[in-house]
Parts: structure tokens; C-alpha cells; sequence
């Protein structure tokens, strides 16, 4: 299919749309599943198959941890608000300016909020709960010990054999020394959390991951440890141990969960600093060290410095490559840990009025070890060198009906990058967006993520405009389209690269009971062409998706059904499709079930596809599936007792035509890949009377 051709079919698809919303009747749904937000925000998004798996994980765990330790509305700060994606400033100042008038009594007050759209108000009890007000003020010490704890642990058993974990025999080793792992084939993860409302948090997270030594090779006893200790007051805020830092737009410092198209439709516009404590599993993407924000009146500053190690492959002193992975099972990989350290320090200051806001964001980063990758054609913009510089400016501006954000940025060198969204409220049934974005192909942002096509802050220009309609009441309509330009190489492309993305989502609300929900996303690509560098072609990727939501009492079911074509200007098409159901029930009032069972057939890992599966807390993200085969999962939790929660997931994965699974050290000698993971949860509550009325599914 050709791209003008593409172009037509979806745009057919979305008068379809129009025109089916025009029978709609008056039906307004008024709760939401925590699996039916994952895949709003993680699902129908290009982002499930760009980015990386640990980021996507580290992402999923934040937002988890966010509904598992909902905020309480009637003493939560207007930070702790800002943490939620789909909050914006003014959005925040609303609820706590109606909070402080009278203290909410229930979540249906949310509606005298203006300012909160249907989507906010859908989402926002999946986050919130209402509780009792503070009332005097508690000592340090009790601050420090009197609040709510969890610990938490998870083990995941895998019963097969990997290739790194099979025994070797001495002349192997001593030919292939990176053929064997020198750990267990188990992976393990402890973390203990501690709040006390919104002023007092700490905690922390060790992991073993599968392969990886236990209490040797220099492991005191798990590869990788963290620790934080948050304190928020009234005008300053601090964190010592492990944090992430959000800025602007993300030039600079990624903007928080904004990593894919279809987030910009769901997510406010948030240019404000903040500081979260790294509670993920990621082991990359956050500072160590100490950062501190303070406010007085309309301004505000932030400082922070950190100094942490760093994996890296090297050659003569120098590093090639700062690896991400977090694996440290094989001596290679082993060599390879911590063989860097890196020095973090940044200040920000902004000033803010009830619909203006303008800041000002710096850091430095020095490397005890030059950087210099080895040359490639793909490669002239990336960062070489010990030091690493970057300055930006970031703006928002509210109305009623418009709110603007922006950020430009220079690095060391002064290369220029900006971006630019735009949010208008037509109506309340129809929102709109619009970004802009302008990398400098030498563009330095170590630390930066935005939404874009390119897999770095770097080397692109591109637009997207998109919105939301409510068409009556039973159909909501999402749709975007996404104009780019990549002008330096990239990785299988020596030329520029130039591309077009769309998406379409709709929502109809069939009756009480049933929701059906149909997604489409179109991308065409130019890709280069083996042997021939001169050359490009475009690739077009289509992937679409059905599903039905039957929901009654404590019981849910979801057929779906999903495909994908991938078809390139020379060479054979790649496609695949799935039919999967997903179900969740509850049996009285302490056993949660869940269950997974699909079929899918596709040509290659490009015509892969993705669904999301029930999982245990802390354990998300949307598995792809890809070759023929079938997956069955099935989980399991209970209150035990003493406030005390058991897990289990068992889960299996069989291949139709295939006798091994993977490759190299992760192979798997057979076509069934089963796995049993189990989980212990223990939650100490305060010992006080509170009236709540929370959400949760």
C-alpha cells in the first residue's frame, strides 16, 4: 500500500467514526480498571515497541507505585498532585484551592471542579482516596515511625534451563568464558517503603536478576541496592539516595511519563521541576546523591548533585559504549560494571503566577573516563568527550480554554534544540494538541527524553497534531498525526530519514456492562537498503486492534483481537495477528484471580505484537508476542494474615514452529517456556480511625 493510499484509509477510518457517533445515546462510564489505564498509556502506543524493556518497566513500576500508595485529597500538597501525568498546574492548584474551602467528603465531588475534564475525573480515583484531615501536629519521631510500611518480596522461577546456565565443561570455558553465567537461573527482588503522609518517605529496592551471582563476585549479597529518604514541607523539599529529576519539556531532563504519542492525548502540560525518589528496578536512569527544592512566594530553586558509577564497554582507557542493560551475569558483562563514574550538578530557578510560569534549568556532568564511541556513519553527533554542559528555558502559559509549554535548550557546544505543546479546550467534549519539536542533530542531552520519533534527544524535526472528542456520550475519539524528519544518518540508513505516524482510537460505551474499544496506528518509514547505502525505501506498518470489555460485580472479561502488516517497498510483507482474553474476578473479599490465554501467528519479530496480561504488583509491562505459538497466565493473590498479602503467576508460553527459544547465552532448548513467580507482601497500618473511600481494581 502506498502512503497516499495509507493516508485515505485512515482518514476514511476516521469519518467512520463521526458518522457511527452520530446514533450515540446518552451513557456515561464512571470508573476505570488499573489494566484498562496501562493500555491506554502503555499499550496502543508506539512507545511499547521503541522504547527500551527496563525503560518501559521503570515507567509502568512508577505509575504502579503511585496507584498503590494512593494520595490522600484532603492533605495531599500541590506537588504530590503534579506527580499524576494527566494533571496539570492549574489543574492542581483547583483541587487543593477547593480542599482548603472544605474538606472532600467523597470522589463525586471532583465534578465541582471545572477545570477537571471527563478523562481526569475517570483516571483520578485509580490515584486518590479521601481521608481525614491532619490535625495536630505529630513529633519527629512519630513522623519518622508511626506511618504506613510495606515490604515486599518477589521470586521468579523459571523451570527451564538457559544455555548460560547449563553445565560446561572445562575446555568450553576455557574456549567461550562468556558462554556460562555465574549466577542461578532465579531472579529476586526485596523492597521495604515507608510514608508518613506527604511529608516523610524512605526506603529501599535490592534486586538479583536471573544469572546474576548471589553474595559473591563482590555482590553484598544482590548486584544492585538502592536507598532513598524523601522529605516534602510546606515551602522545601529534599532527597538523599536515588532520585529522578523532571524538567520543561524534557530537553534536558526527561518529562516524567511522557515517552509516547498517544501520552500527549492523555497528559497534561507540565513544565514544572521535580524531584522523585528512584523506587524502580531500572538500574540507569536516575542520580545518586543528594537534591533539594525551595519555594519562597512566586519563586522557586532547586539544586542537586550526584556521583554514581557506571557501566561501560571500553578499549585503551576509554569508554565506547555506556551500557544500560543492568546485566551483570557473564565475566564479560562483569568486567564491564562500574568501570566509570560519573559527577551530576544542576540548579534550576523559575517564577510562577496563577497562569504564567517561566524557568530556568543548568547541569554539568564530568566523566572520570573520556567517552569517545567508535566512529560509524551513524554516530558524528553523538556525545564525545569527559564533560558534558546544558542550559534551557521553559514556559507555560493557562487560560481557561488554552494551555502552552515550551523549552529551548543549548549544550556545551551550543547546539540548539526546542519544542513547543500546545493543549486547546474547544469544548468540554473536544480537546485538541499540538507539539513541535526542533533537534539540532548534534544536540548533547544526556539525561533528556521527549516525545519523538528519534531514539535520542537529537536529530529531528517533526509536528504532531491530534485531539479527543467526545461524540455524545457513548463514543470518546483519539487520534493524532505525526509528520518527521530525521536529516543525519541513523543506524541502517546512511541518508536522512523521513516518516509519517497516525493513530485513531475509539471508545463505545455499548451499555452498563460492555465497552468495545477499536485502535488503529499506521506508520510509514524510510529505512536504508543492505548493500545499497545510497539507497532508502519506505516501510509501512500497520497494526490494528478490537477488543470488548464485559464488566459486571467483581467479575470482568476481554476478548480481543489484534493484527499487524509490515510492508516494505522491496521484499516480502511480514504480518501476524492474535486472538487473546484476558479476565479478572474476585472471590469473596480477600482472593483476587486473573487470566490470560492467547494464539498468535506472525512472520518475525517485526510484525510483532503486544497485549497486556494480568501481572503481580511491581511485575508489569506488555509482553510482545511474535513466530506461532500460545500463552496462558494465570494469577493468584490473597490476604493472608496480619495484614500480610500472598501472590502467585504461573505462566506458560509454547511455540508451533520453533524447537528453541531465543539465542546465545539466554537459549532455551525446547518450544515451552514456563515460569512460576511468587510473591509476599506485608503492610503495617497506623493505628487510627480514618473515613476513606478508595478505588481500586
Amino acid at each position: 500500500m502506498s502512503v497516499s493510499a495509507s493516508r485515505i484509509v485512515f482518514t476514511l477510518l476516521f469519518l467512520l467514526g463521526i458518522t457511527i457517533a452520530a446514533s450515540a445515546q446518552p451513557a456515561r462510564r464512571d470508573s476505570i480498571s488499573w489494566s484498562e489505564f496501562v493500555e491506554i498509556f502503555f499499550e496502543d502506543d508506539d512507545a511499547t515497541e521503541d522504547m527500551d524493556a527496563t525503560e518501559r518497566l521503570a515507567v509502568y513500576e512508577q505509575l504502579e507505585e503511585l496507584h498503590v500508595s494512593p494520595l490522600n485529597l484532603n492533605t495531599c500538597s500541590r506537588e504530590d498532585l503534579l506527580q499524576l501525568p494527566f494533571i496539570s498546574s492549574h489543574q492542581a492548584d483547583a483541587i487543593v484551592q477547593y480542599r482548603d474551602k472544605r474538606a472532600f467528603l467523597s470522589l463525586g465531588e471532583l465534578l465541582l471542579i471545572p477545570s477537571l475534564s471527563y478523562a481526569e475525573r475517570l483516571y483520578l480515583p485509580l490515584f486518590v482516596y479521601i481521608g481525614e484531615r491532619e490535625t495536630a501536629r505529630p513529633s519527629l519521631i512519630q513522623q519518622l515511625t508511626q506511618g504506613k510500611y510495606e515490604l515486599s518480596t518477589q521470586l521468579d522461577v523459571p523451570l527451564y534451563t538457559r544455555e548460560g546456565n547449563r553445565a560446561h565443561t572445562a575446555s568450553e570455558l576455557a574456549r567461550y568464558p562468556n558462554r556460562v553465567y555465574y549466577g542461578n537461573g532465579l531472579r529476586n527482588v526485596v523492597r521495604m517503603r515507608y510514608k508518613y503522609g506527604k511529608t516523610w518517605a524512605y526506603g529501599f529496592t535490592l534486586e538479583k536478576d536471573a544469572g546474576e551471582p548471589f553474595a559473591a563476585q563482590g555482590n553484598k549479597p544482590y548486584d544492585y541496592a538502592s536507598f532513598f529518604v524523601h522529605h516534602q514541607g510546606q515551602n522545601a523539599e529534599w532527597i538523599v539516595g536515588d532520585y529522578n529529576i523532571s524538567a520543561g519539556q524534557g530537553l534536558l531532563f526527561g518529562n516524567g511519563f511522557l515517552l509516547g504519542r498517544t501520552m500527549l492525548a492523555n497528559s497534561a502540560v507540565q513544565n514544572r521541576f521535580r524531584l522523585k525518589a528512584h523506587t524502580a528496578t531500572e538500574e540507569n536512569n536516575f542520580f545518586r546523591g543528594i537534591a533539594t527544592r525551595f519555594s519562597f512566594g512566586r519563586f522557586e530553586t532547586a539544586l542537586f548533585l550526584s556521583y554514581r558509577s557506571l557501566d561501560a564497554s571500553f578499549s585503551n582507557d576509554t569508554i565506547r559504549t555506556l551500557q544500560t542493560t543492568g546485566l551483570h551475569r557473564t565475566q564479560a558483562e562483569l568486567t564491564r560494571k562500574d568501570y566509570a563514574k560519573a559527577f551530576s550538578a544542576g540548579a534550576h530557578a523559575s517564577y510562577q503566577t496563577s497562569s504564567f510560569a517561566l524557568g530556568l534549568t543548568a547541569y554539568a556532568t564530568q566523566y572520570t573516563k573520556p567517552v569517545s564511541p567508535t566512529p560509524q556513519y551513524y554516530n558524528a553527533g553523538y556525545f564525545r568527550g569527559r564533560r558534558a554542559m546544558g542550559l534551557s528555558a521553559d514556559y507555560t502559559y493557562h487560560t481557561a480554554r488554552w494551555d502552552i509549554g515550551g523549552e529551548a535548550a543549548f549544550d556545551h557546544k551550543l547546539h540548539m534544540a526546542y519544542t513547543a505543546l500546545i493543549r486547546f479546550k474547544a469544548t468540554d467534549e473536544l480537546h485538541l494538541f499540538f507539539q513541535h519539536r526542533h533537534l539540532s542533530s548534534r544536540f548533547v542531552s544526556l539525561y533528556g527524553h521527549i516525545v519523538s520519533e528519534a531514539s535520542r534527544t537529537a536529530n529531528e524535526h517533526g509536528a504532531i497534531i491530534g485531539g479527543t472528542a467526545q461524540m455524545g456520550r457513548r463514543l470518546v475519539l483519539t487520534s493524532y498525526i505525526d509528520a518527521f524528519v530525521l536529516p543525519a544518518p541513523t543506524y541502517l540508513n546512511h541518508q536522512r530519514t523521513r516518516g509519517l505516524a497516525a493513530y485513531l482510537r475509539a471508545d463505545y460505551k455499548v451499555n452498563r456492562l460492555a465497552t468495545a474499544q477499536f485502535t488503529y496506528r499506521f506508520k510509514t518509514k524510510e529505512r536504508g537498503i543492505t548493500g545499497h547505502n545510497e539507497l532508502t525505501q519506505f516501510v509501512n506498518t500497520h497494526r490494528a486492534t478490537a477488543r470488548l470489555t464485559l464488566q459486571r460485580d467483581k467479575f470482568s472479561l476481554i476478548p480481543m483481537l489484534t493484527a499487524s502488516l509490515r510492508m516494505p517497498q522491496w521484499g516480502e510483507n511480514a504480518w501476524g495477528w492474535m486472538a487473546a482474553i484476558r479476565s479478572a474476578w474476585q472471590i469473596g473479599k480477600g482472593i483476587k484471580c486473573g487470566g490470560f490465554a492467547s494464539v498468535f501467528m506472525s512472520d518475525d519479530y517485526q510484525s510483532a505484537l503486544y497485549a497486556y496480561e494480568p501481572q503481580l504488583l511491581y511485575q508489569g509491562g506488555i509482553p510482545s508476542f511474535y513466530y506461532h505459538g500460545m500463552r496462558l497466565a494465570l494469577t493468584v493473590t490473597a490476604h493472608l494474615l496480619w495484614g500480610i498479602e500472598g501472590g502467585i503467576k504461573v505462566g506458560s508460553t509454547h511455540y508451533f514452529n520453533r524447537n528453541e527459544i531465543s539465542s546465545s547465552t539466554q537459549l532455551i532448548r525446547s518450544s515451552w517456556k514456563n515460569d512460576i513467580s511468587l510473591q509476599l507482601r506485608w503492610r503495617i497500618q497506623p493505628r487510627k480511625k480514618t473515613h476513606s473511600q478508595r478505588h481500586r481494581s
